[in-house]
């Protein structure tokens, strides 16, 4: 059976989302974005190497996104309920699935996940209220387990405590804090609460198993000049087709919708882009390709 995918959306370059403040101490690194909505205060100038986005739209927009994985995470129907109710992962080793906590988790010690060799291997783990990961706790990816493939959905607040090294996308209820000089490899997603940081660096990671969104197949009949992979491209209306048919809207015509480029005579310049900027008949389509495809 293929692995169970969450689809971040706009989210998944994000380092660090929250809802109403984001507060860090010493010097947090985020390499990603940042996002805050509704809120406005950010406090202590973690250095950012994507884009802070506070209170605009793009900042609502991934906030939603982040919410909607979370809720889509949790429908899942899960493969193991573990037992007690009130479970520490420490010393235990998992592999693929999607794993059921009825009450709180802790992570004493190093939990390992196993992939078995399969790099689209995913890793679900639906808590009903705390995370808690103890100094010093870690999560140990193993046999090609990845990062982007491993979702800890928290039902209230997640605590990281000191030197914890952990692994995965962290989408808490409420609130997120991380004490001094852990790190994570993935997305700390607070949906209504706050995220408190203390020297830590946050790195984002790509889009996990799958083409995940790309929900429009299209053909670019004219690509632009110096038209290449990673870069954005620019299309007319008349450059954007089906297979045998002409683009009409509004087939792409929502911001930050993702399309699958097929059928172009160079082949590395068939991927899956997001709409940057929504054209019309008259005015420019901008495609920008994806990171995680």
């Amino acid at each position: 059976s293929s692995s169970p995918i969450i689809n971040l959306n706009t989210a998944v370059t994000y380092g660090v989302i929250a809802s109403t403040t984001i507060t860090s101490t010493g010097a947090t690194s985020i390499t990603g974005n940042l996002g805050l909505y509704p809120g406005t205060s950010v406090t202590g100038g973690p250095t950012v190497t994507g884009t802070s986005n506070i209170d605009n739209a793009a900042a609502q927009l991934a906030l939603n996104d982040a919410s909607n994985a979370f809720i889509a995470g949790n429908s899942l129907t899960a493969t193991t309920v573990l037992s007690p109710s009130t479970y520490d992962f420490g010393g235990t080793t998992l592999t693929p699935g999607i794993y059921s906590v009825g009450s709180s988790a802790g992570i004493t010690g190093t939990v390992t996940l196993d992939a078995g060799n399969n790099a689209n291997a995913t890793f679900v783990i639906q808590i009903g209220t705390t995370l808690t990961a103890p100094v010093a706790g870690n999560i140990s990816l193993i046999n090609n387990a990845q990062a982007k493939n491993v979702y800890w959905l928290v039902g209230t607040s997640a605590t990281i405590l000191a030197n914890a090294t952990l692994s995965g996308t962290i989408i808490a209820n409420t609130t997120i804090t991380v004490d001094t000089a852990a790190s994570i490899t993935g997305h700390l997603f607070a949906l209504t609460g706050a995220v408190t940081l203390s020297d830590n660096a946050i790195t984002a990671t790509s889009a996990g198993s799958g083409i995940s969104g790309a929900v429009t197949s299209v053909l670019i009949t004219s690509p632009g000049a110096g038209y290449q992979v990673g870069n954005v491209l620019s299309a007319s209306n008349t450059d954007i087709g089906g297979t045998g048919a002409g683009f009409s809207e509004p087939v792409i015509s929502v911001l930050s919708e993702r399309v699958l480029i097929k059928n172009q005579t160079n082949q590395i310049q068939n991927g899956v882009y997001t709409v940057t900027n929504a054209g019309s008949i008259s005015s420019t389509w901008i495609l920008t390709r994806a990171t995680d495809y």
